[in-house]
């Protein structure tokens, strides 16, 4: 029996023994396993942050990222653009209140135009709340478009002006205008205008409205290395109406100047009551804001799109400044008058005459100008006449929102 039990205490001592080496393993595997997860959770909050970062120093050039008050605004920014780049359904968003949700999302928006879908109905008819940036919801057909769109802007960039940074300017203007059709229709048709928002509208469609246009113009800018902004205000027609729009200021040579492509279409300028006509209008390519202030007023906040109906905290954006005139397109061909100068005004009449166009379009800086020179081509066997090479009769326009004064069909 003794020996039976010295056995069966050696077995016990042997299973003991072999337990406990069993349980000290698995610790030490535990332990493994918490140091790798560890160090890879680690790794990826790095990797994480690497990303913000990168996004950072191209965000800080971009004008509604510069206007967030906050760097928890900011960060959510970050966040929010990074996830839309990787195309996460879901993304990492800190936790914030509902106004700056929203006011990033249209901060995002405005700063991106390629982010195209954040634009339209199902993103935007129910307001912004936190599901909206961290569970996007992307178009099916994204990488098809996308590619379209990227294809699409590389042809328009390929052919663009190798010169100056106006050229280039100039260039996106005309091509935007010529190959657009402005969507008349969307007036009167919400349906339509949401469709209408972001650069597929023109890229693609070719047929827009302001936002598509002004959008277009910015994304065609951004390719190019060229600061941009996005801007939407309230517009008035010069007939007592008032609607929203949107437009863009443009930085060169590191002045910033105001444009509108929308109001360059002839099809637009049409369908808010001006005269027919095939040609581009250059009046608002690169103007002051003195200029656009005559038609238009900008929101002065981000989220006024909401009007009343939204509850936010007003904030001021602080827009650059654009005073430089001489990038106006009428003080490039010298068809520029600070005042009215008859004798300068019959000298230009002249000259174009002289060159053989079968148009002549000139710019006041004042309204009281402008009114002299209708004053001047309603008079009776004017000089004006003599001007165009003793003509028997011809057709002036003029727009007293631009200053702008038009001769065309004499004979």
């Amino acid at each position: 029996m003794k020996r039976l039990f010295m056995y069966l205490l050696a077995v016990l001592c042997a299973v003991t023994f072999l337990v406990g080496c069993a349980k000290e393993t698995s610790n030490d595997s535990l332990d493994e396993y918490l140091q790798v997860a560890s160090s890879q959770s680690q790794k990826e909050k790095e990797a994480f942050e690497k990303e913000l970062k990168a996004i950072e120093s191209e965000a800080e050039k971009l004008f509604y990222y510069q206007q967030l008050d906050t760097e928890m605004e900011r960060r959510v920014y970050l966040q929010f653009v990074n996830g839309l780049q990787k195309r996460q359904y879901s993304i990492e968003i800190d936790s914030v209140s509902e106004e700056i949700y929203t006011r990033v999302y249209f901060s995002v928006a405005h700063d991106y135009p390629e982010f195209y879908w954040l634009t339209e109905e199902e993103a935007m008819a129910n307001g912004i709340d936190v599901l909206d940036l961290k569970e996007p919801t992307y178009p099916g057909d994204l990488s098809s478009v996308r590619n379209a769109l990227e294809e699409r802007a590389n042809s328009i960039l390929a052919q663009a002006p190798t010169g100056s940074e106006y050229e280039k300017v100039k260039y996106f203007y005309e091509v935007i205008i010529q190959q657009t059709e402005y969507d008349v229709e969307a007036l009167n048709n919400d349906n339509i205008t949401w469709r209408s928002q972001g650069i597929t509208s023109v890229l693609l469609d070719q047929k827009s409205v302001c936002a598509g246009y002004s959008r277009t113009f910015q994304y065609l800018c951004k390719k190019a290395g060229i600061d941009c902004i996005y801007v939407t205000g309230v517009a008035k027609d010069g007939q007592g109406g008032e609607f929203g729009h949107a437009w863009n200021l443009v930085k060169i040579n590191g002045q910033y100047y105001g444009v509108d492509t929308t109001w360059g279409d002839p099809v637009f300028d049409q369908a808010v009551g001006g005269e027919a006509t095939a040609d581009v209008s250059y009046d608002y390519l690169c103007v002051t804001d003195e200029m656009l202030g005559r038609s238009r007023v900008v929101d002065k906040d981000l989220l006024a799109y909401w009007g009343s109906d939204y509850y936010y905290q007003p904030r001021e954006l602080a827009y650059p400044v654009c005073a430089d005139n001489s990038l106006n397109y009428y003080a490039q061909k010298g068809a520029y008058f600070a005042g009215y100068d008859e004798a300068a005004v019959l000298q230009y009449i002249t000259d174009q005459m002289a060159q053989g166009n079968t148009k002549i379009s000139l710019q006041f800086a004042t309204a009281e100008a402008l009114q002299q020179m209708v004053a001047l081509v309603t008079t009776e066997n004017n000089a004006v006449f003599y001007a165009l090479g003793d003509v028997q009769s011809y057709l002036y326009a003029y727009d007293e929102q631009t200053y702008t004064f038009e001769l065309s069909d004499w004979y």
